[in-house]
């Protein structure tokens, strides 16, 4: 499958704990690009106290990823975004023209710690649609709460979340009991985005292939390119999934 469009990457160098300079931003990209990657969402943390990168300086970032990959003829297209980390504070720096939504459109791809407690997730979330939001929760399988009951995930959609998983968890990455919660979430339909959450060449590769390949066999073509191409597709265009 080609014209895969990855909405969680730590591509830009020296802005996270992502790519560690430019060398290792193209050694991804090449990569990507064989994986089958057409597009990627550069998303580097926005943690505040941690990551507080400025909108300018990801812009920045990312024109000169654009002109190394054009130089490099890696036809990789590259597309704005950030990962944040749930601070009220931090969802109001969006408002601010601080931080990107994924591709300037109303979806911001949120995390939070692993021990959140439902309650609090619920919180966040209902905070981040009354700002005006679509929250896209990243790697759900992680929050140790909301893997105990798939109502739980299915309750954030009916609030109007997506949810995304990443492609190393469906592969058994993250253990056995993370890769039969992510099949149960896609048995149930319960997953709209699939991610690499890649961070360098090493680790986390931007790899995404060989989940490609186990959602086509479980599940099927269609569902397939649903969940790599067309649901991203209909995202940045701005529309509803």
């Amino acid at each position: 499958m080609k014209g895969i469009i990855d909405i969680h990457s730590h591509i830009l160098p020296n802005l996270d704990d992502g790519a560690s300079g430019m060398e290792e931003t193209i050694h991804m990209l090449r990569i990507a690009y064989e994986q089958g990657i057409r597009k990627m969402i550069a998303t580097p943390h926005y943690h505040l106290g941690r990551y507080e990168n400025s909108i300018t300086s990801v812009k920045e970032s990312l024109e000169q990823v654009r002109i190394e990959t054009k130089r490099q003829g890696i036809p990789v297209e590259l597309v704005i975004g950030s990962e944040i980390y749930y601070h009220s504070e931090a969802v109001s720096n969006i408002s601010l023209g601080n931080v990107s939504t994924l591709g300037e459109t109303g979806c911001v791809l949120v995390e939070f710690s692993p021990g959140t407690s439902l309650s609090y997730l619920r919180q966040a979330l209902d905070f981040i649609i009354r700002e005006g939001y679509t929250p896209i929760v990243a790697h759900v399988e992680r929050y140790i709460e909301v893997t105990k009951k798939l109502d739980y995930i299915a309750g954030f959609i009916d609030m109007g979340c997506y949810i995304q998983i990443n492609s190393g968890s469906i592969t058994g990455n993250s253990g056995m009991k993370v890769k039969s919660f992510c099949k149960k979430l896609l048995k149930n339909e319960l997953v709209h985005f699939i991610a690499t959450d890649c961070h360098g060449v090493k680790f986390r590769a931007p790899e995404i292939q060989k989940s490609v390949q186990y959602i086509k066999k479980k599940f099927g073509d269609d569902y397939a390119k649903k969940l790599f191409i067309e649901n991203p597709e209909t995202m940045l265009l701005g529309e509803y999934l």
